[in-house]
């Protein structure tokens, strides 16, 4: 496997430490040049490097929290691309189902995530050589684990299965595509060790006990685990340090971060390209009054109108705006547009500052109700847990279990995460543990097969590895 040993082991880490530039606040680290290559990882100074390293990736780069929301949004037909090289090289194969080995999208969560492992895989691999304190140890070592079995849990929610690749692996051989088991296995095992090492408080975008224990919880109920995921919400739950945010548009306003209804952060910063938040500027129509690219993102107006006429979270839906002084009705043309990312207008350009995130507390509301009505069915803890974000968006409450079956509870939870979790990466995940994301694609007319339900391995992985076919 070229590409992963080049991203591994032909890249040095002393090139990456000098490169390091724009993790935000708590995640900056400073680049130590003047450490030697013989000695750089003997001290906590090079090691934190390496571990602000794993995270800088971790952080989604670029355009890497962009291309995960138009992943979800174009392949579930909550909205469609309209207009630059965006359009043809992302949009339309998403939207149309006609990606491949070779497209971007396909390419650059991959790349992220093993570029995030491979700085996590070099900090476990030094850690046991050198002389260091036993909480500074424990410390590095779950955050490296946080990274590493979150990155793996991406890998597996996007492609299936993925090379296990970890600080005993043989750089000098190809690896092949893990067992499902195996490649479960792993995340487990990483995300359980992080979870049993970390604080329950760490500096904001740091992985905390809380952050990894959300990431967990997901990979229970996106792997049918019911009863593993409700008692991991209800532990998460019984921290007592999350919560829903009263007005659903703060959520992600540049204003509020630090929220306590992220549960793992996604730090993003105006300072530079590579931690700038581009979501809206690969969304909203050009010469609306900010920078953007030429591309744009519309919603459809059958899930436009599919909402309850009292939710406030469609307020963050714009069905008529305005455009060089024209009032354009989006609504009826297939092209209302979102705000959920309010505009930074503390943004010198396109890098806005909003920060995102792998979970949030609604997720954990919303995983715990649907694994109980998987382990028996509607019950008034499930409907109370529902609830609880309804109320918030301003819709009647459920109030009563009596009026559901299990199918029927299973459908209405489903569909509130639509309306929850819209213009997030959340869709595309759920559709699939619910069986529907390939008959959704086909009844709006895609050539959509069980062979999309997972991306397939880059074709630069296939061409260089002689372990993957």
């Amino acid at each position: 496997m070229k590409n992963i040993k080049k991203l591994i082991a032909c890249i040095s880490v002393i090139f990456t430490l000098l490169i390091i530039s724009g993790c935000h606040d708590e995640l900056d680290q400073q680049p130590y040049s003047e450490l030697a290559p013989g000695n750089f990882l003997s001290t906590e100074e090079g090691m934190n490097s390496v571990l602000a390293s794993s995270y800088s990736e971790f952080q989604m780069q670029g355009f890497g929290y962009t291309f995960r929301v138009h992943t979800n949004i174009f392949t579930c037909g909550t909205a469609w691309p309209l207009g630059g090289g965006w359009e043809g090289g992302v949009g339309v194969p998403l939207t149309d189902f006609t990606w491949d080995a070779s497209s971007s999208a396909v390419y650059n969560i991959w790349v992220k995530g093993f570029t995030a492992i491979r700085d996590a895989n070099e900090v476990l691999r030094n850690l046991e050589k050198y002389s260091f304190s036993d909480d500074f140890k424990n410390r590095i070592k779950a955050e490296a684990m946080a990274i590493r079995g979150a990155m793996f849990n991406t890998l597996y929610t996007y492609y299936g299965t993925y090379p296990i690749i970890t600080e005993d692996s043989d750089l000098t051989e190809g690896q092949p595509l893990a067992s499902d088991e195996a490649a479960r296995n792993q995340i487990e095992s990483d995300l359980t060790t992080a979870q049993n090492l970390l604080p329950v408080d760490m500096p904001w975008g740091h992985a905390d006990k809380g952050g990894v224990m959300g990431v967990l919880c997901k990979y229970y109920l996106n792997t049918k685990q019911w009863q593993k995921a409700a008692d991991m919400a209800s532990d998460i739950i019984a921290l007592n340090k999350y919560e829903l945010l009263p007005d659903y548009a703060d959520i992600y306003h540049y204003f509020n971060e630090g929220n306590k209804e992220f549960l793992w952060a996604i730090p993003k910063t105006t300072t530079s390209f590579a931690v700038g938040l581009h979501i809206n500027a690969l969304g909203l129509p050009p010469s609306m009054g900010i920078p953007t690219w030429g591309a744009r993102v519309f919603f459809f107006d059958d899930f436009v109108n599919s909402f309850h006429p009292d939710d406030k979270r469609k307020d963050q839906i714009l069905t008529t705006y305005t455009v060089s002084g024209n009032t354009v009705d989006g609504l009826g043309q297939d092209k209302s547009i979102s705000l959920k990312y309010i505009r930074d207008v503390t943004a010198p350009g396109t890098n806005e500052g909003n920060d995102v995130t792998l979970v949030r507390y609604a997720d954990i509301l919303l995983a715990r109700a649907e694994a109980l009505n998987e382990l028996n069915g509607p019950s008034q803890e499930a409907i109370n847990l529902i609830d609880q974000v309804r109320a918030r968006a301003g819709i009647p409450l459920l109030g009563d279990p009596s009026g559901f079956n299990q199918g029927s509870l299973r459908d209405l939870i489903l569909e509130e995460r639509k309306f929850e979790f819209y213009y997030e990466d959340k869709r595309r995940e759920d559709l699939i543990r619910h069986g529907k994301f390939i008959s959704q694609a086909v009844s709006r007319g895609k050539n959509a097969t069980q062979y999309h339900i997972y991306f397939p391995v880059p074709q630069a992985e296939v061409d260089a590895n002689d372990q993957i076919d």
